[in-house]
């Protein structure tokens, strides 16, 4: 400030008073005349300019001690007031965010506040800015911001303000979600743009990538950036990064996103389905690698994007939509086993890789026992998962959920839920309390426990508990799909080392039963996908799937790698051989597959393709317990 001429001064320090103002306040002002004003007599460029080294410097703060008379110690990077003061300021640039400063402050929120140790209250301030940005300019950032931070408070309060920005707009949620998506200029999965006598071909992939291809004069494709473009383009070579990385996160998010319309009950008109997904520049990416239903009048058809047009699974041109049509995505709980076959031999053939598990996507149908038992499924009841990662993991597919605490005793068991408004139901997975204290403590740093047990599914309906059956069959299967999800990922089955950790015989015993036990649901539609798979492999002829296992020969052992956990045993005694994942599964990526996102499957086949060629494995780790007979 007081390197400002002296006759600016004054308008800023009214500015800043304004700023101290709002403060207080929990929304950005509604009617923007007072700001704009404000924002005139310094200049909105001018405001703009130091409202971006204000975030800057706000991310650049380290963080102070501060030491009271108590001799208590304090940490912060920016204290109350100048939080506050900052507060105020986002509140002053909202009638001037446009995308860039959108993006900006997106980041800051998401980086800074939430992720970050700046106070929470700046992030949530910063998103309620972003909501009342014009038109929907702020929505996809807040999208963003919701799928990344880990708090249900944090993302139930982000979804309250894109609904009042929906309302504002005077749309639903969920089309002001479609309306903010920006299509980048993308036209068939690319992006051309031309610096000096070079083009840049920005080609998006599966499952989220956009990969940059440089062509010389000549069209002739080169390896790296070339030196003209290092030399005279440099602004506008970092644009295009910048320009990359948003459609990377853009992707990931709405993959995301689009995985979620199921349980939000969610369908188009024809006409708006065209427009937000099938002809979007970026959303038909991943729209057209999907299997879709269209309604008229009954008559459903279904359908997926080939050779520049909507067909069947036969291949032959869908008639008859219209304005009038319904579309929604498609659920293999709707078809039969022959209709499933058929479009998953349509995405072999056709080699189309699902941005997301469609039709290999897990049904769980009602069982014999939950008919008997009525009111709640038993099916994932007596696991043992780890709490910490079931707590993220829950938290980020919208569930709610405790942590069961450790002190004094424990307190108490806890209920994981997640609301679907759209049907009027509550699903609920309950936790029990589980003290393991001798692996290898009971406790995390927070005092939660490390380990809980699991329990029944159930449903409710007005606070009243729902018998099963009554439960619609897409629901059903999409929150036990849910559930499977968190046990499959924290189940302590799913970790190679447990057995070095611990003594107690009775957890032991479950993990050698689930590491080795019989297959769920996703491990089944695993275990279809890689028969057939192995035939196409170079590794074949030393493979072959055996009930629950991929059983592979080696030149010293044989090896059977389970479907379920990936864990392995070894013949002739069954002997557990511990592998530690590979964060690069080089071979498995390079394999076709029909869907992305499992983690598992991957597994499996990187360490297949290990064992095939166990005389050439160095790590002693390994070959110390190949060796021990």
């Amino acid at each position: 400030m007081q390197n400002l001429p002296k006759a600016e001064q004054p308008a800023w320090n009214e500015l800043f008073v304004y700023a101290s103002k709002l403060a207080g306040r929990s929304d950005p002002p509604a009617k923007a005349k007072e700001t704009l004003e404000f924002l005139e007599k310094v200049g909105k460029e001018n405001y703009r300019k130091y409202f971006l080294q204000w975030l800057e410097w706000a991310a650049a703060s380290k963080a102070t001690e501060d030491i009271e008379e108590d001799y208590y110690y304090y940490y912060y990077r920016i204290n109350d007031y100048n939080t506050d003061i900052l507060k105020g300021l986002v509140f002053i640039a909202t009638p001037i965010l446009d995308n860039e400063l959108c993006r900006t402050l997106a980041n800051f929120a998401l980086k800074e506040c939430f992720k970050g140790s700046l106070l929470e209250r700046l992030g949530t301030g910063s998103c309620k800015s972003l909501g009342m940005a014009e038109g929907a300019c702020g929505i996809s950032h807040l999208i963003r911001i919701r799928y990344k931070v880990k708090k249900t408070g944090t993302r139930k309060s982000i979804d309250g303000i894109i609904e009042k920005a929906a309302k504002r707009l005077g749309l639903s949620k969920g089309e002001v979600e479609d309306l903010s998506v920006s299509g980048f200029g993308l036209s068939e999965g690319k992006l051309v743009q031309i610096l000096g006598d070079h083009q840049a071909h920005i080609i998006l992939e599966i499952p989220a990538k956009a990969l940059v291809h440089w062509f010389n004069p000549d069209g002739k494709e080169q390896k790296s950036v070339p030196a003209e473009v290092k030399n005279n383009f440099a602004a506008e070579l970092k644009q295009l990064k910048e320009t990359v990385k948003q459609i990377e996160e853009t992707l990931s998010t709405q993959k995301e996103r689009m995985d979620r319309f199921y349980l939000e009950n969610r369908s188009f008109t024809f006409p708006k389905w065209q427009e937000f997904y099938l002809d979007h520049g970026l959303m038909q990416f991943l729209c057209r690698r999907l299997i879709w239903t269209f309604e008229k009048n009954g008559h459903i058809q279904t359908g997926i994007w080939l050779s520049g047009k909507l067909v069947d699974v036969h291949g032959k041109a869908l008639e008859g939509l219209s304005d009038d049509t319904v579309v929604r995505l498609w659920h293999p709980i709707e078809a039969t086993v022959e209709q499933i076959t058929c479009w998953r031999n349509f995405m072999e053939t056709h080699k189309i890789q699902q941005p997301m598990k469609q039709a290999y996507r897990e049904v769980y149908l009602l069982t014999a026992a939950e008919v008997n038992t009525n009111m709640y499924s038993n099916r994932f009841a007596s696991h043992i998962l780890k709490q910490n990662q079931f707590t993220t993991l829950a938290r980020l597919r919208d569930w709610k959920y405790t942590l069961i605490l450790g002190y004094d005793g424990g307190s108490g068991d806890s209920v994981a839920e997640r609301k679907l408004a759209p049907w009027g139901l509550v699903a609920e997975f309950w936790i029990n309390q589980l003290d393991i204290t001798d692996h290898p403590s009971a406790y995390s740093d927070g005092g939660s426990f490390l380990y809980v047990g699991t329990d029944q599914v159930r449903f409710t309906k007005n606070e009243e508990a729902l018998p099963l059956h009554e439960v619609p069959p897409l629901v059903l299967s999409e929150i036990l799909r849910d559930v499977d999800l968190f046990v499959g990922v924290s189940s302590i089955g799913n970790d190679p080392n447990w057995t070095d950790g611990g003594t107690h015989r009775e957890h032991q015993a479950y993990w050698q039963s689930y590491s080795f036990g019989n297959l769920n649901e996703s491990a089944k539609v695993r275990k279809e996908v890689l028969e057939n798979l192995l035939p196409k492999l170079k590794i074949a002829s030393k493979c072959s799937i055996e009930g629950k296992f991929l059983k592979v020969k080696g030149s010293l052992r044989t090896y059977k790698i389970h479907l379920g956990s990936g864990n392995i045993l070894m013949e002739p005694n069954d002997q557990y051989l511990c592998i530690v994942p590979s964060r690069n599964p080089k071979e498995a990526d390079k394999l076709f597959l029909p869907f992305e996102g499992d983690r598992v499957l991957s597994l499996v086949l990187s360490k297949a393709f290990l064992l095939a060629e166990d005389t050439k494995i160095t790590d002693t780790t390994i070959t110390s317990q190949i060796q021990s007979k």
